[in-house]
């Protein structure tokens, strides 16, 4: 414990240097001329407005009511339940659509390899792709790319809008000086969601045997990537 002949041995010591230096810097703030505030040019105000719309739209794609609903987090059933029981299950909450309907034949003509690829993919590209089936060899490649542009769609107006955002005529010099940055950035991120969609490893899923354990990539990537993208 510092007793207090000691506080006061270091105040006499330190006491001298550090008082001068703070009056030093007092003085060097009280005497600097006022910062002058410069209006916000209309153009980049318009630019302002493009990133807040960008990231209103990224925000309100991660909200449950913008996104495909889940079958088996709706039900509460694991990846191994048959298409008819989940139906039952899902009628008891909501009228079935044609959609519904057609889900229900890709994942009984697909077995556990339609519902790996349900978690990977979404419902949409396993219910309107028209180049392969659940079942054939080599369906989940197909199934990227069919994919690939739902992917790279969302990226492209990112990077559009960043493109507006950055331009000189909207945003100066001040502004132009990090659209390579942004262009980068925005490349990046795409890139990404691509890759990692494409590497995923769909065998632990497999393995699961109940709903907590299921990892629901789609669902995630797409929430993440509209977060990150904000």
């Amino acid at each position: 414990m510092v007793s207090w002949s000691n506080l006061q041995s270091l105040l006499l010591f330190f006491g001298p240097i550090l008082v001068p230096k703070a009056l030093a810097f007092y003085r060097s703030i009280k005497s600097r001329p006022p910062s002058t505030i410069r209006n916000v040019p209309t153009s980049t105000s318009y630019a302002l407005m493009v990133l807040f719309i960008s990231g209103l739209v990224a925000f309100l794609s991660t909200l449950p009511v913008f996104a495909p609903a889940n079958i088996f987090r709706q039900t509460g059933s694991r990846l191994q339940t048959p298409g008819g029981v989940l139906l039952t299950r899902l009628s008891a909450i909501k009228p079935l659509s044609a959609e519904d309907l057609k889900l229900r034949e890709v994942l009984d003509d697909g077995g556990l390899d339609a519902r790996l690829l349900y978690a990977h993919y979404g419902p949409r590209v396993l219910t309107t792709c028209p180049f392969t089936n659940t079942g054939d060899i080599g369906a989940g490649e197909t199934y990227f790319y069919y994919a690939l542009p739902s992917i790279m769609a969302p990226h492209l107006l990112h990077l559009f809008a960043l493109g507006i955002a950055t331009s000189g005529a909207l945003s100066g010099k001040e502004g132009a000086r990090w659209r390579t940055v942004a262009a980068i950035a925005g490349l990046v991120l795409g890139v990404a969601e691509i890759w990692f969609t494409a590497t995923y490893d769909d065998r632990p899923n497999a393995r699961s045997t109940r709903l907590s354990e299921i990892d629901f990539v789609y669902w995630k990537v797409q929430t993440a990537s509209s977060v990150v993208r904000r």
